[in-house]
């Protein structure tokens, strides 16, 4: 795919902020889950969201080959040099601005992914307690001997 011309590339860039705004509505989804209990919930956007961050990926490492074919670096730098030899070409455009956008998308989809984990850390904190309290008041340090 480093054949991509300009503005097929642009519009690689449109699809991968769409992508990531689809991201972060299901990081917001399995959030509201996560507090309301929903656990079947979860399965579902669980795969939702793994079949997310593949297609996020691909969409990274397209954006870099095309980058590293046009003699720049595969990353933000590039991503920035990309976009002054493209205002400088025809002037500040829509480019910078999906860009910008897709930058902050980004930033709230791993502030939500952090924000996620630390629920299901404490969560995971309460039911293990939970779980201590009820073998401590059965008396009992292990369900299972070992012979099951």
């Amino acid at each position: 795919m480093n054949d991509l011309t300009g503005a097929e590339f642009v519009t690689s860039l449109r699809l991968e902020r769409d992508e990531v705004q689809a991201f972060v509505e299901i990081l917001e989804r399995e959030q509201n889950a996560l507090i309301q209990g929903e656990g079947e919930d979860l399965d579902f956007l669980a795969s939702n969201k793994a079949q997310m961050v593949k297609q996020l990926a691909d969409f990274g490492e397209q954006r870099n080959r095309y980058l590293a074919s046009r003699g720049l670096a595969r990353d933000s730098k590039g991503m920035d040099a990309w976009l002054v030899e493209g205002a400088s070409a025809k002037g500040p455009g829509a480019s910078t601005a999906v860009w910008s956008d897709l930058l902050r998308l980004a930033r709230i989809a791993q502030q939500l992914n952090r924000t996620n984990g630390a629920i299901i850390v404490t969560r995971l904190q309460n039911y293990q307690r939970a779980f201590a309290a009820l073998q401590g008041a059965a008396g009992t340090t292990a369900l299972y001997g070992p012979k099951g």
